[in-house]
Order: structure tokens, then sequence, then C-alpha cells
């Protein structure tokens, strides 16, 4: 888990290698953090994956390459939306989109203690789950924020980069 002081207590991962370690209560502890620092809102923890196809209808996926490979995909449902529209002024920018960005530089910073400045940047598609790589997530977990759930999933590894 990510500590309260909000950095790792592990050195810095190698890049281009996937840091070890990085599982679903460290990822939902980025999104946390970011909510948090943010938005002023409040996660919980509510599963560490959501296999019960419930319908999370807002999905966006990040594909990146730099500092380590990999597929980043938050998914929520539309009321989640509004809630952080309400919450921020990024007029010209979808916050959802924005949210799943941060919570991938936070991840990057605190994982590759790098300048985000000096990282190839990220690819943002939107999703679904056809376009999500065949095999099971890496790490994966379900907050709830407020009513509204909010699920991440990471894979690692070059060959989901297609």
């Amino acid at each position: 888990m990510v500590p309260s002081s909000g950095t790792l207590e592990a050195p810095a991962a190698v890049r281009g290698s996937a840091p070890p370690g990085l599982d679903g209560p460290v990822l939902e502890g980025f999104l946390h953090r970011v909510l948090k620092d943010w938005m002023g809102l409040k996660a919980e923890h509510f599963a560490d994956r959501e296999d019960a196809g419930t319908s999370l209808p807002l999905e966006a996926m990040l594909r990146f390459s730099d500092p380590f490979a990999g597929v980043l995909v938050v998914r929520s449902v539309p009321e989640f939306a509004s809630v952080l529209a309400a919450k921020t002024s990024c007029l010209d920018l979808d916050p959802f989109i924005v949210l799943v960005v941060r919570v991938w530089r936070e991840m990057v910073r605190d994982l590759y203690a790098v300048e985000m400045k000096d990282v190839q940047p990220c690819r943002y598609r939107t999703s679904r789950p056809a376009d999500w790589p065949q095999r099971a997530p890496d790490a994966a977990s379900l907050s709830l924020v407020g009513r509204w759930p909010l699920e991440m999933r990471l894979w690692k590894g070059a060959e989901d980069l297609r």
C-alpha cells in the first residue's frame, strides 16, 4: 500500500521493466490520493476485482510504453462524470480522462522517481472490454466514491500494446 506520506518505501523501479509489487492495493492508493488531493473526494476500497459483469459504461484506456509498457483501464458509471465535472474547472477537457491521466502520472512519478517531461506520452483511447488485453489484469481494484463505483485494471507488458 502507498503510505500516507505519499511515497513508496521501496527504491525507484528500474526504467524499462514493470515495477515489482504493483498490485491492486498500490494502484488503488494512487487513485485515492489523486481523488483526495485534486478533487477533495474520498474513496473507499470495495473489492480487489470486479468480475461480476457490472455495467460500467464510462471507460477510458491508456496505453503506454515508458517507463514500462502497459495498459490502464478505468471504468465507472456516467453519473460519476457529472460529479467530477461539478468539482473541476477543466472546462475544455473531459474530467474523467484527466482523472485517468493524473492517476497514471502519479503512478509513474512515485514508482520511477522520474520527471514527467522525460517520459514518453501515453496514448488515450476509448475503451470497451473487447479492446482489453486477452488475459487477466496484473492489478485490479474496485473503489466506491460516494455511491459511485470506480474500477481500475492494469496490465503490464509490451505484448498488450496492440
